[in-house]
């Protein structure tokens, strides 16, 4: 590039055919970084079909055991445990313990209505 050019990221952030107003507004009602990451994670999170899958048995309210989940999925604990946890971990489900048996169901939280939302959204 020449000494007298600019490149076009340059050009796009020069340009004067835009609305200050509008642009400022947009900009001060942005997320911040941190919030959207956290998002893309919860996105991330859902779009794992094992993790939908269980969502999609506890979308009634229903409370199971990690025993029930891994046989209605045909995996080991170990894995459905797994699922479980990180689904926890993110706020979408909650779990119960009951002596040594761990109950999950699904969470009263945006996190978990997102999950819900998805899932009847697909089953459409």
């Amino acid at each position: 590039m020449r000494a007298n050019e600019t490149s076009g990221r340059e050009k796009e952030l020069t340009t004067t055919c835009f609305k200050a107003d509008v642009v400022s507004r947009l900009r001060a009602q942005q997320p911040s970084v941190a919030t959207t990451a956290r998002a893309a994670d919860l996105c991330a999170l859902l779009a794992d079909p094992l993790r939908l899958r269980v969502l999609w048995m506890l979308r009634g309210g229903v409370e199971v055991c990690v025993c029930d989940v891994a046989h209605v999925l045909e995996v080991t604990v170990s894995t459905a445990s797994h699922h479980l946890r990180r689904l926890r971990a993110a706020g979408i489900v909650t779990s119960r313990a009951d002596g040594k048996w761990v109950h999950y169901s699904l969470a009263a939280t945006t996190a978990g209505a997102l999950a819900r939302q998805a899932l009847e959204a697909a089953s459409r």
